[in-house]
């Protein structure tokens, strides 16, 4: 891939910060401009997860890594092309987008000029590849808080799959599904968790106003694995939008473009598709090369991302009209047809086929997972809206958000 940038991008740096601005200002947005490091609840969370991960450390040992982050945070807020940006996510997808091109370049494809990365309250799990006109310069924009969000989600998926003695770091887990259904009766933590995180983002609008917990010692590794493989699928979906020059041709008005004079792209359900396959082998080859991950333990963030998708989707109906039901959308289809024709794709490309065999099961005992989450969660939920709770305003301004 060509590290070539566009001279324009600081024009779509300059339409992206008015994006977000006026963004914010339209739902009330407050800037979270507070250094997280200086919040108490924050450095607390840190110290627990440092003690969890080494054994050994002390108190000295965590306040060094803890300037070591203030110190990397400073430069991280150099690199953010708003001020509307939080450093810590805008290094996340800075770094995700870097392993993503290297995928990209084995695969010949071509991602140039580099596109601008940013985060915005959208009203979709998702993402938007955005073409201007003034810069050849695309912008991917994330849902605000997405990454947040996924973190939430993994840690609470990781946590209910009950874990085997390992061979040495070796991670085991069991994948029975009268086991996990066993785990989730004694300790319904993982589920408590999930509801506080759906909660957070889809009625307060920011995943951080869950309440922060370190994943317990023998699910941390699971849980960074199933993160990253998730977040790199939904990058690697955006990117294939751009690699594949569906920003080129057939662009159409979109309302969140239209008062910056831009254009986004109107994909058909066939460009969602092949987004969808360019994506999920920029993440394959990603985890397999970076991490040394098979891929099941690959293909199943692309999985569970379809599952939170629909999670959301229901959630947001639910508290918005009382039932739950899943959006229709012009755009985008189905979330089960899209996990179906991965699925098909697995199976024809992959060798061995029992790898492919391996990761499709892995991706059922995603799904039973998520089941038991909804069925614990959704008549919580119906009190909620009985209760009066609605989600934050920018899901119900969704135009798919009425099913």
């Amino acid at each position: 891939m060509s590290d070539a940038v566009d001279p324009g991008w600081e024009s779509a740096a300059s339409h992206l910060a008015f994006l977000q601005e006026a963004t914010h200002r339209h739902y009330g947005i407050k800037s979270r401009s507070e250094n997280p490091l200086d919040v108490p609840a924050v450095v607390e969370h840190l110290r627990q997860v440092y003690l969890s991960i080494h054994a050994d450390g002390d108190e000295a040992g965590f306040h060094q890594m803890l300037a070591k982050q203030r110190d990397e945070r400073e430069i991280a807020v150099k690199r953010c092309p708003t001020p509307y940006e939080n450093p810590e996510w805008y290094g996340l997808m800075l770094s995700q987008f870097e392993a993503l091109s290297r995928s990209a370049a084995e695969m010949n494809l071509r991602i140039a000029p580099k596109p601008l990365l940013g985060t915005l309250a959208t009203g979709r799990v998702n993402g938007v590849a955005i073409g201007l006109h003034s810069t050849k310069t695309r912008i991917i924009l994330l849902e605000e808080g997405l990454f947040g969000f996924a973190n939430l989600m993994c840690k609470a998926v990781a946590s209910s799959m009950p874990q085997r003695e390992g061979d040495g770091e070796r991670l085991s887990f069991s994948t029975d599904l009268a086991d996990l259904r066993s785990k989730l009766l004694e300790d319904e933590t993982p589920i408590l968790r999930f509801f506080d995180a759906l909660c957070s983002y889809v009625v307060q609008g920011h995943p951080h106003h869950a309440r922060p917990y370190a994943s317990p010692p023998n699910t941390h590794g699971l849980s960074s694995i199933l993160r990253e493989s998730m977040e790199l699928f939904i990058l690697g979906h955006e990117i294939g939008h751009v690699a594949l020059g569906h920003l080129d041709g057939n662009l159409a008005r979109n309302a969140i473009a239209e008062s910056i004079d831009a254009e986004t792209v109107q994909t058909n359900w066939q460009q969602e598709f092949e987004a969808d396959l360019v994506g999920m082998h920029l993440m394959i080859r990603a985890m397999t090369r970076d991490r040394g991950m098979d891929v099941a333990l690959s293909y199943w963030g692309a999985h569970l991302f379809f599952g939170c998708i629909e999670i959301v989707e229901h959630t947001v109906s639910l508290l918005g009209t009382g039932k739950a039901e899943t959006w229709r959308s012009h755009s985008h289809p189905p979330t089960a047809a899209r996990q179906e024709r991965l699925k098909e794709v697995l199976l024809a490309t992959v060798q061995p086929r029992e790898a492919a065999e391996g990761a499709i099961s892995l991706a059922g005992v995603v799904d039973e997972i998520l089941a038991l989450f909804w069925k614990r969660c959704e008549e919580p939920l119906h009190r909620l809206h009985r209760e009066g709770t609605r989600p934050a305003q920018w899901w119900m301004a969704h135009p798919d958000a009425e099913a």
